[in-house]
């Protein structure tokens, strides 16, 4: 069994925070919600998502697992209605309702989807939390002068920065205005393409946690909306020698 509704706000929320990094998703079902464990083709970076079932206007459903197109079901679920889907187990088609319109969706074989990423165990050294309106506005800095930044944290401050072939860029935050902290030193660099998207869909959080190390994957987490968390890992780049 497997019948929910959901507002379009959160299922945008969800489809936009996997969606940069593929367009296949294996969903994990439980009475508790749905889980996501998605990774890009160049295994740079993996997003784990919990949308609880406190995130949907209603939830029913039996433990299981389905997999879907991300793209088709965001071009079917457009506008401003709730989204109502029934899974048919006998066809093994999801029908989906939006006000009077009416689809039939069918599913992907979950086993031709690629592996969910293992959950790294990684001990990370330093932490800030920001806001993601914060995060936003370094990150669209730093594409204005480069494809790349730099994360790098001091006894003092948390600074991004990025260099390009000309220009640089540089904004620090002194770690006393930011919301939280777990004092460290750190500095790695990373793929502004796989950054920037994180940065948007995180835009509207009122915390985000930035865990960083030297050289160390960069883990990112927050709750874009009530009740659903995102949490990216996500590869470091390896800086050449000047």
């Amino acid at each position: 069994m497997f019948k929910i509704v959901i507002s379009q706000s959160n299922l945008k929320c969800i489809i936009d925070a996997i969606s940069h990094l593929t367009t296949d998703a294996k969903i994990s079902i439980s009475e508790d919600g749905l889980k996501i464990q998605a990774v890009d083709a160049a295994n740079v970076a993996m997003c784990f998502l919990h949308a609880k079932a406190s995130a949907f206007d209603h939830f029913e459903a039996a433990p299981g697992e389905i997999a879907l197109d991300l793209q088709k079901l965001q071009s079917l679920a457009s506008g401003k209605e709730p989204v109502s889907m029934t899974l048919e187990e006998e066809t093994h088609k999801l029908h989906i309702a939006v006000g009077r319109a009416k689809y039939t969706m069918s599913l992907l074989d979950p086993s031709s989807i690629k592996a969910g990423p293992r959950i790294p165990q990684l001990d990370l050294p330093c932490s800030i939390t920001m806001t993601g309106s914060d995060l936003q506005e370094a990150i669209k800095a730093a594409g204005k002068v480069s494809d790349h930044v730099v994360f790098e944290q001091t006894d003092e401050e948390f600074i991004f920065s990025a260099k390009g072939d000309i220009d640089s860029f540089k904004m620090p935050f002194q770690l006393t205005e930011l919301i939280g902290i777990r004092h460290g030193i750190s500095r790695a660099l990373f793929s502004l393409d796989y950054i920037q998207d994180i940065a948007k869909v995180a835009s509207g959080s009122r915390e985000v946690i930035l865990e960083t190390g030297i050289d160390y994957p960069a883990r990112i987490a927050f709750n874009p909306v009530m009740d659903i968390s995102v949490t990216y890992l996500m590869a470091p780049r390896i800086e050449s020698e000047n």
